[in-house]
């Protein structure tokens, strides 16, 4: 098996998949926010990782 078959290139704009309690725990942490917060905002807005941390961000600054 090649090096790229066993890692594949990460897509541009990765999505974040809240059903992994592995990716979500990562995303959380890199974020800077509860578990439940990110899948409150992949609920509202979607599993793009891109409007998730600009959702987190305006949420953040929203709270002061």
């Amino acid at each position: 098996m090649s090096e790229h078959a066993r890692h594949p290139a990460s897509p541009a704009h990765p999505r974040i998949d809240i059903d992994d309690p592995m990716e979500l725990a990562r995303w959380a942490h890199r974020l800077g926010v509860a578990e439940a917060d990110v899948i409150s905002a992949v609920i509202e807005i979607g599993p793009s990782s891109d409007a998730v941390a600009q959702h987190v961000r305006t949420m953040r600054d929203a709270a002061g």
